[in-house]
């Protein structure tokens, strides 16, 4: 397809006056009448073995066509939800990851964890059949920091994991690292949390779906980032149909920032029943429900030093960090602290030697994945703190201890100590251009004039560096002719 175009002029957006003017499609408002309401049952404890469930009231209640439990999955050889990416630890094995069923079968591992499935007339009435369903908890102690997690004797979320280590990862040359630290003439220490996150988008997630008989379809129209991933997962990994029998559909997406894109329990029991019931059902998530279903983010424990020499030159860089995976490995768990924060911890500066060490850890937690920058402003909020912590340490500024850190255009393309490669970058030139714009010299001037107003005002300094690339197994290759001609192949 050829597309002429005029080179450098912006391009109206086409979708902003539909959206605006109250005509987008999102899920919740899509769905086609007489569908079947679906109800999650959730688990009330963040770890219990179910010694039973009764279904049978809840079954006789008004409007209720279905009531499936981790016993249906089991019998219907339904796969457990798998990640994608990987971590392997020093002896070069995989992380370990536990079946992830989307219902549980004899144990709940957090609050939240799904331990039936309602389909009814109508919502209420799914409602009205969950309080009458007999569930048999028996609660269990359980671990919620990765502290606990990792400590002796603890108690085990998965019992084929021992000491509840997903993980013991790292990175980077520790000799190398060692050896800059013992001719250090200055090292700064900083511990941080980066507490638990919770994505709250105004729109949140849902599914309807349909059932064409004729040719054994099943439809999923669900709020999502994207359903190449998913689809593939749940064709080939976990509901075992061929690829042409399931059809994922997202139209408009009222926020995403991560949490929307992984293989989720609900849209693919959505799927499953379907096909079971022959009929089509909804789902859309309650915002109570949310913080319970959707994954969480960050939860990270880290620790830096950071060697210089005299002259305020950055020698070498350790981190080590617990990081709290959850109860179980979402799609692209393993990657996200660990490598996710690998890619950026050496900033925009010059540092010989890093070396990294994590101990990943299984929690009474709901699992954690991508939320806004996956890893990297755990890594950067880390590394520029404990900067601003060596400059003041040493006697110098935070912007003068950057300037002399700080890549130089001609050190492109440069070799992190990391293991990755920094294409091109004048760093120094954009940090003296953003100082330029804050107006730095003008400062001290500003604050006393809010200190006469009675306010305070600060000057904080942060150089942020983003990885590129991608996940994606397809790619398109766009081609601008001499004529102007833009051609898609």
């Amino acid at each position: 397809m050829n597309v002429p175009v005029t080179l450098g002029q912006p391009l109206t957006r086409r979708e902003d006056r539909r959206l605006l003017t109250g005509r987008g499609r999102y899920a919740d408002n899509t769905a086609p009448a007489g569908t079947l309401a679906v109800l999650f049952v959730r688990s009330p404890h963040a770890h219990a073995r179910i010694a039973g469930i009764d279904k049978a009231a809840a079954l006789a209640s008004p409007g209720v066509a279905a009531i499936y439990t981790a016993d249906d999955l089991l019998a219907d050889k339904v796969g457990h939800l798998p990640a994608i990416s990987e971590i392997k630890d020093a002896a070069g094995n995989r992380h370990r990851e536990p079946d992830h069923l989307p219902m549980p079968p004899g144990k709940v591992r957090h609050v939240g964890d799904i331990v039936a499935m309602i389909a009814a007339a109508t919502l209420d009435q799914a409602r009205d059949a969950a309080e009458v369903l007999e569930i048999d908890y028996e609660a269990l102690p359980a671990v919620i920091t990765a502290a606990q997690a990792l400590a002796p004797d603890a108690p085990l979320v998965h019992d084929d994991v021992p000491g509840n280590l997903m993980c013991r990862w790292g990175k980077g040359e520790a000799a190398a690292t060692d050896a800059a630290f013992a001719r250090a003439a200055h090292v700064s220490a900083l511990s941080i949390r980066s507490p638990r996150q919770i994505v709250h988008y105004m729109e949140t997630r849902a599914a309807w779906s349909t059932y064409e008989a004729a040719d054994d379809l099943v439809t999923v129209t669900f709020s999502s980032q994207g359903v190449q991933i998913p689809h593939r997962l749940m064709c080939e990994r976990v509901l075992n149909v061929a690829k042409d029998k399931l059809r994922l559909v997202t139209e408009d997406v009222g926020g995403g920032f991560g949490p929307k894109y992984p293989i989720y329990a609900e849209s693919t029991l959505i799927a499953w029943a379907t096909r079971k019931l022959k009929r089509g059902l909804r789902w859309t998530c309650e915002r109570a429900e949310l913080a319970q279903s959707d994954s969480h983010a960050r939860d990270l424990v880290a620790g830096a030093e950071l060697a210089l020499d005299a002259q305020g030159r950055f020698l070498a860089l350790r981190v080590k960090a617990q990081a709290n995976y959850g109860a179980y490995v979402s799609m692209f768990a393993p990657t996200i602290p660990t490598t996710g924060l690998a890619k950026v911890i050496s900033g925009l500066y010059r540092i010989p030697a890093i070396r990294m060490d994590f101990d990943c850890a299984f929690t009474n937690t709901v699992p954690v994945d991508a939320i806004r920058g996956a890893g990297k402003p755990e890594a950067l909020f880390l590394l520029e703190r404990l900067v601003d912590l060596a400059a003041h340490e040493t006697g110098r500024t935070p912007a003068e201890l950057r300037r002399l850190n700080l890549l130089k255009a001609d050190e492109m393309p440069y070799a992190a100590a990391s293991g990755y490669t920094y294409d091109a970058a004048d760093c120094v030139r954009l940090f003296e251009t953003a100082l330029e714009a804050a107006d730095e010299p003008g400062f001290a001037r500003r604050r006393a004039r809010s200190e006469a107003a009675g306010k305070r005002r600060g000057l904080g300094l942060a150089c942020h560096l983003h990885g590129t690339g991608g996940i994606a197994d397809e790619h398109v290759v766009v081609q601008v002719g001499p004529d102007r001609l833009v051609a898609s192949v």
